[in-house]
């Protein structure tokens, strides 16, 4: 797989910090939590930059090199990915799940519904056979008008162990396999029922592959960063890492 070149730096968001390292030991969970809403705002700005146009040439780019990794990878023969359905400005999947399904992949879609009290979600995932509907109101906020998920039997968190490759959102990541999450930790707390090898790949745009992110103890890695220029090899995970998940009163997004 190529590693892509790094954005120029004058290309990626900035922060007020921006002249001292993102990470240090001091920063309480507070803080580096400041700084990853600071990200996020700033990478939204630049993303609803972007015309319709703009997007959908970066998504075909990027379609393009998952299809060309696929062939790095040891698959079974009927394999299963678990893919996010795309909204908005993100990084778009939709084109990207239609291929998988024409060429007889099994497909694990997020499925959103609140957790104990209503305060966060329980990941839960549907397969992807036929129709998707909104999740049920008041799950999900208006920034995720156009969100859908499977109209298939709900299946509890361990259905991500069946998954040969998984594709996650994400705002930024880092070589270093750090990634910068919508939120909430959803995917923190989904892929901690993930197989300990199955690759973490995430779609992003040039500028959001970024020299150093603000990490907490919950974070959990990727293997991969897919752009429009390329495959980015994120450094190797440990296979048994398990960090602590999120805390219950986190802000429920993705």
């Amino acid at each position: 797989m190529n590693r892509s070149t790094a954005s120029p730096a004058h290309d990626r968001p900035s922060t007020p910090d921006s002249d001292r390292p993102l990470v240090a030991p001091s920063r309480s969970d507070d803080d580096r939590s400041r700084l990853k809403a600071g990200l996020r705002a700033v990478i939204r700005r630049q993303r609803h930059s972007l015309t319709v146009e703009q997007r959908r040439q970066l998504d075909l780019q990027r379609t393009e090199h998952v299809r060309v990794a696929l062939a790095t990878l040891e698959l079974p023969p009927c394999p299963t990915v678990a893919i996010y359905w795309s909204v908005g400005t993100e990084p778009g999947t939709l084109d990207l799940g239609r291929r998988f399904r024409r060429v007889g992949w099994r497909i694990l879609l997020p499925v959103l519904s609140p957790g104990e009290g209503g305060t966060n979600w329980n990941p839960a995932w549907g397969d992807w056979t036929g129709p998707v509907e909104p999740p049920p109101p008041g799950v999900v906020g208006p920034s995720w008008r156009g969100l859908r998920q499977p109209a298939t039997t709900k299946l509890d968190a361990a259905a991500l162990g069946q998954a040969d490759l998984i594709i996650v959102p994400g705002m930024a990541a880092t070589a270093a396999g750090t990634r910068l999450g919508r939120g909430g930790g959803w995917y923190d707390r989904a892929l901690l029922h993930a197989r300990p090898t199955t690759p973490r790949w995430v779609l992003l745009n040039e500028a959001e592959v970024l020299g150093e992110l603000p990490m907490q103890a919950w974070d959990q890695p990727v293997d991969a960063i897919v752009t429009p220029s390329g495959l980015i090899v994120c450094a190797p995970r440990p296979e048994a890492q398990r960090p602590a998940p999120p805390p219950d009163d986190a802000d429920p997004t993705l």
